[in-house]
């Protein structure tokens, strides 16, 4: 059994612990171009929403916290917010790709491909990841920025040293999400690893 996400690796460990291998989910990097990170006026945040499933990601929960941080002048002079909204998936990427963060969702242990994918971009991420996951699937912490139920009340906390920086620190979390993405989760690695695993089931 292979899981690509902490997710469902878990959901298999109880039953299936001998029969279980995590191997990360694919991002092909070989065309990928990252435009630099930079801020600009204010830092820009970017949160993708399915109307239909707001609830079970958590985004709704998400919006709403960044919604009371944006009535205070000290968060809104900083920070500007995107949210889209059922948008077909090349428009979708088009928005995001000008943005400096990019919030994924609430409630995961660990980031799906929506996440990968604006890593590879070199966005700052915010999402899951929980240490367990990272100590499962990684020998390095994740560059993901942890949000979770228990934490989303931090995340103003979590969101204000970037508003307080001159660059450096978005341009440095910039390099580690993109060096993140092609050492743990470069295709051509990721497939050879399942072709290592099928090797030895021979």
């Amino acid at each position: 059994i292979i899981s690509c996400m902490y997710d469902y690796y878990i959901s298999y460990l109880e039953s299936y612990k001998d029969k279980l291998v995590g191997i990360g989910l694919p991002i092909d990097i070989s065309n990928e171009k990252t435009e630099p990170n930079i801020k600009k006026n204010k830092i820009k945040i970017f949160i993708g929403v399915q109307k239909e499933r707001t609830s079970w990601k958590g985004t709704d929960r998400i919006i709403s916290e960044l919604s009371t941080l944006f009535q205070q002048t000290e968060f809104s002079q900083n920070f500007e917010l995107t949210i889209a909204e059922n948008l077909p998936y090349q428009e979708y990427i088009q928005r995001y790709n000008d943005t400096n963060i990019f919030i994924d969702q609430l409630y995961s242990y660990s980031s799906g491909m929506n996440g990968l994918n604006a890593l590879a971009k070199g966005k700052i991420v915010f999402g899951g990841a929980e240490p367990v996951a990272d100590n499962t699937f990684y020998d390095t912490p994740s560059p993901i920025k942890n949000i979770s139920p228990l934490n989303i009340d931090r995340i103003k906390d979590m969101l204000l040293p970037y508003a307080e920086d001159k660059d450096t620190l978005i341009q440095q979390e910039s390099k580690n999400a993109t060096d993140f993405v092609k050492k743990y989760h470069n295709s051509d690695n990721i497939a050879q690893q399942y072709v290592n695993n099928y090797l030895e089931l021979l």
